[in-house]
């Protein structure tokens, strides 16, 4: 593995595996546990987190882990409001909903 790869390794985790484990999809106790663990991860020296693939979880964890200064990757939520609001440190590798829906309409 090349030093930058093993780097980003060690830095890196995923977000929330024991919230997700414990809590359903998208209530308020799962979003709550999220931003807890977003909030530990960040304390702990973690400098990237990859995100949650649920729009409301990920506009929580993002918001924590932005005070933060920690990368959050978020690669399937939809919401505009996940980038759409300026943050440094947030990214996605999905286009926002509105251009699903923009594509979809001018596809018909």
């Amino acid at each position: 593995m090349k030093p930058a790869m093993r780097m980003l390794a060690a830095a890196a985790v995923v977000l929330g595996a024991a919230a997700c484990a414990q809590n359903p999809p998208a209530s308020k106790e799962s979003i709550s546990a999220y931003v807890t663990e977003a909030e530990r991860l960040a304390n702990s020296g973690i400098k990237v987190v990859f995100g949650t693939n649920n729009s409301g979880m990920a506009i929580a964890a993002s918001q924590a882990l932005e005070r933060h200064k920690v990368i959050f990757w978020e690669p399937g939520s939809a919401a505009d409001e996940i980038t759409g609001r300026g943050y440094q440190y947030t990214f996605r590798t999905v286009p926002p909903g509105t251009d699903w829906a923009n594509t979809l309409a001018a596809s018909s």
